[in-house]
């Protein structure tokens, strides 16, 4: 894991798991390139786009719960949670479609998803920064033992 840098910090070297630890950067990017094909061309294909989503975010998120790929426990809750998000977006896409016909609902359920949004950002944002708070005290406690 030495010889690629940065690309694996954080990834759990169990050496059972190994190998599927390390695979999560290759799923995590051909998951991007397969939502980024959708959206350039599967334009005409809503169905399909909404399937493809929900079962590529449904396995990312049962392997987040299941393999816990990070070394860090706050590190492996933002991913599940992450992932949690994106399964529910890709449930509530179908909502913003024209197959929900009646406009209010629509209103209602964006007004709902964006309320969902704010709190999984303030969620994130509240762990990165008791991540760094606790990078900090660590660094100052490693300071104070070598004086």
């Amino acid at each position: 894991m030495a010889k690629f840098g940065s690309l694996y910090i954080g990834v759990k070297p169990d050496n059972d798991d190994n190998a599927l630890m390390l695979q999560y950067f290759k799923y995590f990017c051909l998951r991007r390139l397969a939502f980024a094909g959708l959206v350039a061309f599967g334009q005409d294909y809503l169905v399909f786009q909404v399937m493809l989503m929900t079962h590529l975010c449904l396995f990312m998120s049962a392997y987040a719960i299941v393999k816990k790929p990070m070394e860090v426990y706050l590190n492996n809750l933002v991913f599940i949670g992450n992932e949690l998000f994106l399964l529910f977006s890709s449930y509530f896409i179908l909502t913003f479609s024209l197959y929900v016909p009646a406009l209010q609902i629509r209103y209602d359920y964006g007004f709902a998803y964006l309320v969902i949004f704010g709190l999984t950002t303030a969620w994130n944002i509240t762990l990165l920064m008791i991540l760094v708070i606790r990078d900090i005290y660590e660094v100052f406690r490693l300071r104070k033992v070598k004086k």
